[in-house]
Parts: structure tokens; C-alpha cells; sequence
């Protein structure tokens, strides 16, 4: 567990709400089966209303898709069994 967050710790998601409308950005994202230094970015988009979304990303060639719930100033993002919890920045 401690290694995951060290490695997700990293991550960002920067999303698009006015002007890029429903565009989305990742970045610091582990490469999946890849080393401890490798991370990427993928560019995607979002969909949804009233707290609840999908999410869409196109990164390390392939296309990845999550649920997303907002509560509390706190994106949780699921993909597959993995929980990512974002927190807000302003």
C-alpha cells in the first residue's frame, strides 16, 4: 500500500470546466508495469452531472475509463479496483 500512494501521490488531474469544455488532463500518472520513475500523460474527456461522472483518458496508448464521484471538495476517481482520491487545488 505504502508503494502505490508514493507512486499515485505524484498524479494530477487538471479538468476543463469553462473554454476546453468537458476536456480533461493527466499528469504524473504511473506507467503501469513499468519502474518507479515512470510516469505519463494522457488527455481525455468527462461526462456527467450533480456529482457523479465518467471519465475518459487516452494514455500510455490505450484508453482507460473510471466512474468519478465529487463530495467535499474531493474528486474519487475508480478505475477498475483501483481508488483515487483527488484533492481540490485552487
Amino acid at each position: 500500500r505504502a508503494s502505490f500512494q508514493t507512486f499515485y501521490s505524484k498524479a494530477n488531474l487538471v479538468i476543463g470546466f469553462t473554454g476546453s469544455e468537458n476536456q480533461l488532463v493527466m499528469k504524473q500518472y504511473p506507467k503501469l508495469g513499468g519502474t518507479t520513475t515512470e510516469f505519463q500523460t494522457g488527455t481525455g474527456t468527462w461526462t456527467g452531472a450533480n456529482g457523479n461522472y465518467q471519465i475518459t483518458v487516452n494514455i500510455g496508448g490505450g484508453e482507460m475509463k473510471a466512474s468519478a464521484t465529487i463530495a467535499n471538495d474531493q474528486l474519487t476517481v475508480t478505475v477498475e479496483k483501483l481508488t483515487l482520491v483527488f484533492s481540490r487545488e485552487l
